[in-house]
């Protein structure tokens, strides 16, 4: 019988061994020995630095500066935006977004509310609020973004601008743009056909007189 090396500190009873030997032993580690070299609930995206929000800040002053509508961040939005609340981190995309299509949908509403208004700009898509307010700085409306979260169904007292519905709305004409492509196809094809049968009713007509024996 043949007989193969061991490799392995061996412990004579579980008594002895303790903690787990570096290196490992035949008898193998107990529970809770194990040390997870990842954390598993650790956000997938980074959190978002100063930096980060200087360059949504640059993006949001561009589109909303034909408005003359400056854009600022509180201290207070770096903190909220990084909040454990959001269960999920928002990234610089999904601000882009956020100040993007409310632009295309209440740009000029916004405009319109004039200094001290405060409403909330709200993501249905990405479920991201973003209260603000409008103060009058150097005769230049400045758009003060307070906070922001993710939270779904997000209550308030104030002016809610949804966007959701901005997107809707152009699927809604999309389909509505489609539905009368199809109806005019098929208005056509019955065209077609009508026409097609009085055809055949014409030559049918034509082949009987053609055909027919003299008297």
């Amino acid at each position: 019988m043949k007989t193969f090396l061991t490799y392995l500190d061996e412990y004579a009873s579980y008594d002895a061994l303790g903690t787990y030997a570096t290196g490992g032993a035949s008898t193998g580690p107990g529970m809770g020995q194990y040390v997870p070299i990842a954390d598993l609930n650790a956000q997938s995206e980074k959190q978002l630095k100063k930096s980060d929000l200087d360059q949504v800040e640059k993006y949001a002053d561009r589109i909303f500066a034909s408005l003359g509508i400056d854009v600022e961040f509180t201290r207070h939005f770096l903190d909220r935006v990084n909040d454990k609340r959001n269960l999920k981190q928002i990234t610089p995309s999904e601000l882009t977004r956020l100040f993007k299509q409310s632009y295309k949908k209440y740009g000029k509403k916004i405009a319109q509310l004039g200094p001290d208004a405060e409403a909330v700009i709200n993501d249905m898509k990405t479920d991201i609020n973003m209260p603000f307010v409008l103060n009058l700085k150097g005769g230049e409306l400045e758009l003060v973004a307070k906070t922001v979260m993710r939270k779904k169904n997000f209550q308030t007292s104030g002016p809610k601008m949804s966007f959701e519905q901005f997107i809707n709305e152009v699927e809604t004409e999309l389909q509505k743009v489609k539905a009368d492509h199809k109806k005019d196809k098929e208005q056509n094809k019955i065209k077609r056909d009508r026409e097609l049968d009085r055809a055949r009713i014409k030559d049918t007509k034509r082949i009987n007189l053609t055909t027919k024996p003299k008297v």
